[in-house]
């Protein structure tokens, strides 16, 4: 299989039609919604939003003038009219459902299914369902949800069938289907996986601190493009918000490459006449001093260095002085420029010192100088500590002129 197959790119280059979700941010990772005309499998353990974001879908069609229509086999119209409530809605244009089996094709002896073997003659309940998709003629069609059908068709064989013989009902009917699974069945069922047009998978964490963490993720799409890994999501009220990953490479754009200046001339020269557009600069010290997490950093600092921002990050390492510090993560690499921070001890006092590590857009100084932070001046950076040697280790030399041991920028009782 190619590489562009693999992400979901046609192979031919064309484009289907494509139906809005209701969520801005889900038809960003499926460049524009869900291709028409087909049939999708929407999976998540309860609670993670699927019939939100199938209610969600279905109001973007009313809103648009199209018939749409949910099927419930789990959840009454009370309930969901309870949930649309809770996010604001009105289901008025949504035609609702409910698929209630005959009480008899609950006993064990029944052979009753959703769909006969033969998959020509319809069961009772199934004639109702078709009956109201002919009446209603929809564009998009939500059922919900296929554990129930799971149960009723016994075994597997026959819960294919089902499926096909739904899949096969809508084709040509200008429908799109969403399928709705829990996930409660005690094995992992692919069977739909492979049926349907397209999978989404919707997942909820809970974190050992904070509020839980709710991520999607298209893990399937015939022939259409779409933004693939995962993505962040909420349920606020007014339904599901999706936050797609952040590709850098699709926003480029053209921007002045100039210097901005801090407004301390000292610390400019420092850094060789200011932080350069388009760069990012890490400024890293003990706290007080001023995995995943990297490539997502990497995407983040790409895209901002695109748009001609200056970016500045800020990183408490462990310790305080000496050899002992750490950073906790190490993005240095990332970063174009790093300004460095450190305690050190002169003169029975601890101070401050500011240092450029690196800048890779040009040059800068490779002094170390003295910082002070005031209440009355703010940001001070003084001259080059010449007088001194091994002022990042903490504990430096002295190795001037005895007369001038004084501070660089004198004494201030309001440092801070």
């Amino acid at each position: 299989m190619s590489q562009s197959n693999r992400v979901g790119e046609p192979a031919d280059g064309g484009e289907q039609q494509r139906l809005a979700t209701g969520s801005a941010g889900l038809d960003l990772v499926l460049h524009g919604g869900f291709p028409a005309n087909r049939l999708y499998l929407v999976e998540g353990d309860p609670g993670t939003g699927k019939t939100t974001l199938a209610l969600q879908f279905l109001l973007e069609g009313a809103r648009l003038g199209e018939p749409v229509l949910y099927v419930t086999l789990s959840e009454t119209k009370e309930e969901l009219t309870d949930v649309a409530r809770s996010h604001g809605w009105s289901l008025e244009g949504v035609n609702l459902h409910e698929l209630v089996p005959p009480e008899e094709s609950l006993k064990a002896e029944a052979q009753y299914t959703i769909f006969h073997p033969s998959e020509v003659e319809l069961g009772e309940t199934t004639r109702a369902v078709i009956d109201e998709v002919e009446r209603i003629q929809p564009r998009r069609v939500v059922f919900d949800s296929l554990s129930e059908m799971r149960l009723l068709a016994r075994d597997p064989l026959r819960y294919r069938r089902q499926i096909l013989a739904l899949k096969q009902f809508f084709a040509g009917r200008r429908s799109t289907v969403l399928l709705l699974d829990d996930r409660t069945s005690a094995d992992a069922d692919l069977q739909v996986q492979s049926i349907a047009h397209g999978v989404l998978m919707l997942e909820q964490m809970a974190l050992d601190y904070g509020a839980e963490r709710r991520r999607l993720r298209v893990s399937k799409l015939r022939g259409s493009r779409y933004r693939g890994g995962f993505h962040d999501f909420t349920i606020k009220t007014g339904g599901v918000e999706v936050y797609p990953r952040l590709v850098a490479s699709g926003h480029r754009q053209e921007f002045e490459h100039d210097s901005v200046t801090s407004g301390v001339a000292e610390l400019d020269a420092l850094l060789g006449g200011g932080l350069d557009r388009g760069t990012a600069t890490l400024i890293m010290g003990p706290a007080g001093s001023g995995n995943f997490l990297t490539a997502q950093m990497h995407e983040l600092l790409s895209y901002l260095n695109q748009q001609g921002v200056v970016t500045i990050l800020v990183m408490a390492q462990h310790g305080f002085v000496g050899s002992g510090m750490d950073s906790p993560v190490d993005v240095s690499y990332l970063a174009d420029t790093v300004v460095m921070l450190r305690y050190f001890e002169a003169a029975g006092a601890i101070r401050r010192a500011i240092s450029v590590i690196k800048k890779r857009t040009g040059p800068h100084e490779d002094t170390i100088r003295e910082l002070r932070l005031s209440a009355s001046r703010g940001v001070e950076v003084g001259a080059p500590l010449t007088n001194f040697r091994g002022v990042l280790t903490g504990v430096p030399v002295f190795v001037g002129d005895a007369a001038k041991n004084a501070p660089l920028l004198g004494e201030d009782d309001d440092e801070r």
